[in-house]
């Protein structure tokens, strides 16, 4: 069964913005995750049955969400998973309520959720073991939409692949 999760995945203009941040952490002896894998994991749904993951992705299909900003203006070591994330000194509502949604859509299939605190971040390093004294330049993300997403292993680490994406409501 493909393991499965709901995911903002940035558009080019904000994927290259991310790589110039990573880039500035390899004079850190930091190896940095491969600009195709930036995203922000919303729900992680775990090995799904196709079914099931039919059924949720028909019910994703009716939420009603507008379009949103993300700030993310730090860096967030995180010594347990040993990883270097881009994170947001502020969490907008808009992502905790598209992550709620996506949770209550979630329980009506009683799906395992995580209860660990949300924490929206992109992981721009692993394996990390410190956290650098790099000063970085507050990034916008515009989220227009987000996707369902398989994670497959290959030879060269794991690779993503979008399956469904939905568009959020433009904001007026």
């Amino acid at each position: 069964m493909p393991r499965l999760f709901l995911a903002l995945f940035p558009d080019a203009a904000t994927r290259q913005q991310l790589q110039i941040i990573a880039q500035s952490l390899n004079g850190h002896g930091l190896v940095t995750v491969s600009p195709e894998s930036f995203h922000v994991t919303l729900v992680f749904l775990g090995s799904i049955e196709e079914a099931l993951t039919s059924a949720l992705a028909q019910k994703i299909a009716n939420l009603k969400q507008d379009s949103f900003e993300l700030v993310f203006d730090q860096l967030s070591f995180w010594q347990r998973p040993r990883v270097l994330s881009l994170t947001g000194s502020q969490i907008v509502p808009a992502i905790r309520s598209l992550q709620a949604d996506l949770i209550q859509l979630m329980s009506e299939f009683n799906m395992t959720i995580d209860s660990r605190p949300y924490v929206p971040h992109v992981t721009l390093a692993k394996q990390v073991l410190f956290l650098p004294d790099i000063k970085i330049k507050a990034m916008l993300w515009g989220v227009r939409s987000f996707c369902l997403v398989e994670s497959m292993q290959a030879s060269s680490g794991v690779r993503y692949q979008i399956r469904k994406q939905w568009q959020l409501a433009n904001k007026n």
